[in-house]
């Protein structure tokens, strides 16, 4: 499913699923707790599946240096100030704290103001309507019915951009 909505159709999508707290991934021990708490909720870790193969390609970087660090980013702002969609409008003190920015300039996304979908593997549920949701709707009804089915889940309507149920 994964690699269907992001490689194969072009989607960006925040995945939600569980990590075992038993036995991290190094570089998860590797953090220190204030940087663990903000990316991690109780045994879960939300993923953004980039859809640009630039990121990707940095992401198999990162992966192939066993000292290296992870990877973290997407939303770019400060709690509260919401989300930013110019290299320019994100806070200074946001751009001064990180090693690399990327900027792509504005992307198809940033018309829906907001970030992306996020979306709780194990339990099947969206649990944020993000940017392109009706778009995630579609292929998710299209193509994994049987998925949402067998877990007993029904995709809501997204009153802002007005997903129509069929």
């Amino acid at each position: 499913m994964t690699r269907v909505l992001t490689e194969d159709m072009g989607m960006i999508v925040g995945l939600i699923a569980k990590f075992n707290s038993e036995d991290l991934h190094l570089r998860l021990t590797a953090l220190d707790q204030a940087t663990f708490s903000q990316v991690t909720k109780r045994d879960t870790i939300s993923t953004a599946v980039p859809e640009r193969q630039f990121l990707k390609e940095l992401g198999r970087l990162c992966d192939k240096d066993t000292n290296g660090m992870l990877m973290f980013g997407t939303s770019a702002n400060l709690t509260g100030q919401g989300q930013q969609f110019r290299v320019e409008d994100i806070e200074t003190s946001v751009r001064e704290s990180v090693d690399l920015i990327v900027d792509y300039g504005l992307q198809r996304w940033h018309t829906y103001g907001r970030g992306d979908v996020n979306f709780d593997v194990e339990n099947m549920e969206v649990m944020r309507m993000g940017a392109g949701y009706e778009i995630f709707w579609d292929r998710m009804l299209r193509w994994f019915p049987h998925l949402l089915y067998e877990a007993g889940v029904e995709l809501d309507d997204d009153a802002e951009y007005g997903v129509l149920q069929c």
